[in-house]
């Protein structure tokens, strides 16, 4: 198992099926149901994406192993499946922060698998956000780029003192910037607003 969605494998050849339900990324975790036609041994690899930590955890039928893979690698759960087996994955997530390759005052901030963008509210309704469809291909009077972000907090300091998190359920989060605090969601919830994902790190801050 490499990706986290729900689906269904349907393996006609091998007579099983394997279906997966989560409401990932808002579940911090997966849960895999098998149907097995024949009594053999197989092998079921699951993957322990590098940005979970050591607090993960795979059970079987409800049942914790004392086996987990490291982050980043594959846990191979090797067994005569039966139908109605269960396999439940717990992906804890973490606040995070990555540094710009090149300049280690500039980083991201993450949650998980998730890159976190600061709302700066809605982008200018005119022309230069629409598509063209023919005409001159380069749009005029451009709105300013969003400004690079100013964190209250320096390169070395750890990301929940700067970012916090005010909602699992709902993916939001509050970060302190240096004129004030910042909402963020995940990238993948931006749609017609101005946003910033780097944020210019403070080296004189004063961290509490």
């Amino acid at each position: 198992m490499n990706q986290f969605l729900p689906s269904i494998l349907d393996w006609k050849e091998e007579g099983l099926v394997l279906e997966q339900t989560t409401n990932f990324p808002r579940e911090q975790g997966t849960t895999l149901r098998v149907n097995s036609s024949r009594s053999a041994p197989r092998t079921i690899h699951i993957r322990t994406p590098g940005w979970t930590n050591s607090a993960s955890e795979v059970k079987i039928n409800g049942r914790a192993l004392e086996a987990n893979a490291d982050p980043g690698s594959y846990l191979a759960l090797r067994r005569i499946w039966k139908d109605g087996d269960t396999i439940t994955v717990s992906l804890p997530m973490e606040l995070r922060q990555e540094l710009l390759s090149g300049d280690d005052s500039v980083a991201a901030a993450l949650y998980g698998p998730l890159v976190l963008a600061a709302d700066l509210g809605r982008a200018p309704a005119d022309e230069s956000s629409r598509v063209l469809q023919g005409g001159d291909p380069v749009p005029k009077k451009l709105p300013a780029a969003a400004p690079l972000l100013k964190a209250a907090a320096g390169p070395d300091a750890k990301t929940g003192q700067w970012v916090q998190v005010d909602s699992k359920d709902d993916l939001r989060f509050t970060a302190a910037g240096e004129n004030g605090k910042h909402s963020l969601m995940p990238m993948f919830q931006i749609s017609d607003q101005r946003y910033g994902v780097y944020w210019q790190m403070q080296r004189s801050a004063k961290l509490g």
